[in-house]
């Protein structure tokens, strides 16, 4: 046991690391361990002034360690992010393929559906309730946008690939609280 304050860390560092499980079986890691493993096997072998250098030392190489795990918990975040955000980009370019669906996504990044699903956990919307809110994005912009209003209302809709105008329709009208053409009618007339 030590104190915090030991440690060259803020708080917020120091609880980003706090229970965060570290390999002992590699690198500083496995440094760490074994000096530990070897001053719990061998109490009182050194003398006050050896403990306290050693203490002291230990106490570097913990730091050193916690620093580690932030730097890769921090390139991890962001290989993340960049990755959700190419995900995106993809999507947005293919939202006219009516057959898009989360495993061709996932082929198309080289990841399992699993990783994917994971990959979107944190976001707003899951990766098929994204694919599903940008495509009604999409629709909704194109039918309030006046140089749109000759275009029927489910060539639209299958331009950003929702071909079934059924389901298009009822699901439109629960995210927006109309039909597509109410809405139309209310935008474009307003």
């Amino acid at each position: 046991m030590f104190d915090r304050s030991a440690l060259n860390l803020d708080v917020s560092q120091i609880a980003r690391v706090t229970a965060t499980a570290v390999s002992g079986s590699e690198g500083l890691g496995k440094l760490v361990s074994t000096m530990l493993l070897h001053l719990v096997d061998s109490p009182g072998e050194f003398s006050d002034v050896v403990a306290r250098k050693v203490s002291s030392t230990l106490l570097d190489l913990v730091e050193t360690l916690y620093r580690e795990t932030l730097l890769e918990s921090n390139e991890s975040d962001s290989a993340q992010r960049s990755f959700v955000l190419r995900v995106k980009a993809f999507i947005e370019d293919n939202l006219g393929e009516p057959q898009l669906a989360v495993g061709d996504i996932a082929a198309a990044h080289f990841v399992s559906v699993r990783s994917l699903y994971k990959a979107f956990e944190n976001e707003q919307y899951g990766i098929a309730q994204y694919v599903r809110h940008r495509r009604l994005e999409r629709i909704r912009q194109e039918l309030v946008d006046p140089l749109m209003v000759r275009r029927p209302v489910g060539e639209i809709a299958a331009t950003h690939g929702m071909i079934n105008e059924a389901h298009f329709s009822r699901i439109f009208r629960e995210k927006y609280g109309a039909s597509p053409s109410e809405y139309r009618r209310h935008y474009i007339s307003t």
